[in-house]
């Protein structure tokens, strides 16, 4: 039983236990609150699983949070296979890693993830030299912006292909590998965005709510194989990914609200911070993980309240950007545009940038 369910179900027995305490029934009470008391406590005792020397596959590690995982991952010991497209990227990204522990093996490989046949070569290739993986973490992802009227059926199907179908075809790759070592845990960082939709990014919602909803069934369905997976919802982060995004429709003011939501204080959390979360649910063998203060809130907040969700986010639609051009332009070359954003944040991105190895 891993932490969470621990706490879940002490949760449970600690409120059947005070309403039977409530209700005269002591004896009752006090074995449901003993035994809630007892799960609480057993999480103290427990031994947190180790990443030394256990052999990590990451897509899209080359930058951003992926990069950022890698760091924590190769600082706590653990070997390191870095997935993404470009071998630059992969190259400078497998230098600074080697160069914050020496001890941990860094490998890349270059591979678009949603070509089947070079991904599956890929992994028999990491096998034959790993021997065996021990942790896949699905990481790979592309964000389009811009209204619903600018969006083309082409953006929609890239994002699934991106965001759903190549963590079905990692899953089913991997899949024969973690049942013959009766062992394996995928991670699918999904987002927030993939519980509840947020104006502007409908693409990038529908793709990741379908991948919130394949990644809850693996969960169950694998959970007889020993495998575990953990489905990672994030909210905003600073990861210096803006610059990496594309943007439709008004694209100047679509990167300038997009762009000033990431860096803003209070709201986004820096990548390393989250970085260490997710790997802190990864030891811990969580089904979900929602570190996020405001990700929390607008879960629950749809959950209890949908319609007062979805009146908050059409004023928020109604304050966006209007334009229905279908031209995408990426971040980078939206940026030295945006004004705003620049005097706001301009310095801190340029260095969050260099950090999560954004610039090219």
């Amino acid at each position: 039983m891993n932490r969470g369910l621990k706490n879940e179900v002490s949760f449970l027995l600690a409120a059947s236990g005070v309403l039977s305490l409530f209700m005269g029934r002591k004896k009752t009470g006090l074995v449901l609150t003993s035994a809630a008391a007892g799960l609480v406590l057993s999480n103290f005792y427990e031994t947190k699983e180790s990443l030394f020397d256990k052999n990590i596959i990451i897509t899209g590690g080359s930058r951003g949070l992926g990069f950022a995982l890698a760091q924590e991952a190769v600082r706590q010991g653990a070997n390191v296979i870095l997935l993404a497209r470009t071998k630059e990227e992969l190259e400078k990204a497998q230098l600074m890693l080697r160069q914050s522990n020496e001890y941990s093996r860094v490998e890349v490989f270059v591979c678009d993830v949603t070509d089947k046949n070079q991904l599956h070569a890929i992994i028999d290739a990491i096998i034959i030299k790993f021997k065996t993986i021990d942790i896949v973490i699905n990481n790979a992802g592309q964000i389009i912006v811009g209204p619903f009227e600018s969006m083309s059926e082409s953006d929609f199907r890239k994002q699934m292909d991106l965001h759903m179908f190549a963590v079905l075809n990692m899953t089913q790759i991997l899949y024969p590998h973690f049942k013959e070592n009766k062992k394996g845990h995928i991670v699918n960082i999904c987002s927030i965005g993939g519980r509840v939709a947020v104006p502007h990014m409908l693409p990038y919602d529908a793709s990741k709510f379908a991948l919130s909803g394949l990644s809850q069934g693996l969960a169950a369905e694998l959970q007889k194989d020993n495998i575990t997976v953990t489905t990672v919802y994030p909210s905003l982060m600073k990861t210096g990914s803006p610059i990496q995004a594309q943007f439709k429709g008004n694209q100047k003011n679509e990167f300038t609200w997009f762009a000033t939501s990431d860096y803003m204080p209070g709201i986004s959390m820096p990548a390393d911070m989250a970085a260490k979360k997710i790997i802190q649910g990864i030891k811990e063998k969580r089904t979900e993980i929602i570190f996020s203060t405001i990700g929390k809130a607008r879960l629950y907040g749809s959950l209890l309240f949908p319609e007062l969700m979805r009146w908050t986010m059409s004023i928020l639609n109604s304050l966006m950007p209007t334009n229905t051009s279908r031209v995408p332009k990426l971040g980078q070359d939206l940026k030295p545009q945006a004004k705003l954003f620049n005097t706001l944040f301009g310095q801190e991105s340029e260095i969050t940038e260099k950090k999560y190895n954004q610039l090219h």
